[in-house]
């Protein structure tokens, strides 16, 4: 049988989406056949979600599903994956940590240095809005006169960001402790992990993969939540987009929108009346 990289390259003539199939799937952590759970599958559909315009995740996706029907006979693959993989017009409606939860993370108790790694990378991107993959290659040295500073590897643009208090010691113990790096599928499990010790279990609704669910809010975090708590915790405090979207480095305001979620609306003192 056919490993997954060869049978990508084996479709490869079918659009030319190979080299940015792989890159999609490798940014949660499946690179094999073995790597596919019902977890890294809506992973994936959730990545593609926020990193992609809708016309290109729908050609990714479905990419991706004619090669799992071509294999399915020979694998073992997760109930009802299909459906996760469903080529949906709608918004996916997600999670966040709000402040408070974060300074739960920032407590909770950790028993390896592999998790201490995980927690201090997750705050880093939750207090700052960088993407994983930037927050891992921080030293001290990308903090001056109180900023990080920064070149996004995915944008290669520079950024300056308020540094807040605390943060420049997790930044030099990431530093100091970068052979601990773990897959992203193993991080995302270590977080949830945390998230669920630390007792953010309050029940929320979501819709991903075409799907509503609902359970404890641990059970929905990844390492996107992280970047979606910035946006909706500066959003919260009454930050304009446009301020959130040059953080962010997005291409523009309607990505940053997706990026942000309202538990509630918030109106003001007079439009409330209407509601009493």
């Amino acid at each position: 049988m056919k490993t997954l990289q060869e049978s990508i390259t084996r479709m490869e003539g079918k659009g030319g989406a190979g080299q940015s199939l792989r890159k999609h799937l490798a940014a949660v952590g499946i690179n094999e056949w073995e790597d596919i759970t019902k977890a890294s599958l809506y992973d994936f559909h959730d990545h593609l979600a926020e990193a992609l315009a809708p016309g290109s995740a729908k050609t990714i996706l479905a990419y991706f599903k004619a090669i799992l029907h071509r294999n399915e006979d020979d694998l073992d693959l997760p109930r009802g994956w299909e459906k996760i993989l469903a080529v949906k017009a709608t918004k996916p409606m997600k999670t966040y940590l709000t402040e408070e939860d974060l300074r739960k993370i920032e407590a909770v108790a950790v028993r390896t240095d592999r998790q201490e790694f995980v927690r201090n990378v997750f705050l880093i991107c939750a207090y700052t809005g960088l993407r994983v993959s930037d927050a891992m290659e921080l030293t001290p040295e990308n903090i001056v006169d109180g900023n990080l500073h920064y070149v996004a590897q995915k944008t290669k643009k520079a950024g300056a960001i308020p540094l807040k208090s605390g943060l420049s010691d997790r930044i030099a113990w990431v530093a100091a402790h970068r052979n601990l790096r773990v897959t992203l599928a193993a991080y995302n499990i270590s977080v949830r992990k945390m998230a669920k010790d630390a007792g953010i279990c309050q029940e929320v609704v979501v819709f991903k993969g075409g799907k509503e669910m609902k359970g404890p809010k641990w059970q929905f975090i990844s390492s996107h939540t992280a970047r979606i708590s910035t946006a909706s915790c500066l959003n919260k405090r009454g930050v304009p987009i446009g301020d959130i979207c040059a953080l962010l480095q997005h291409s523009g305001s309607a990505m940053t929108e997706r990026y942000i979620v309202r538990d509630k609306v918030e109106l003001s003192a007079k439009a409330m009346r209407f509601f009493q």
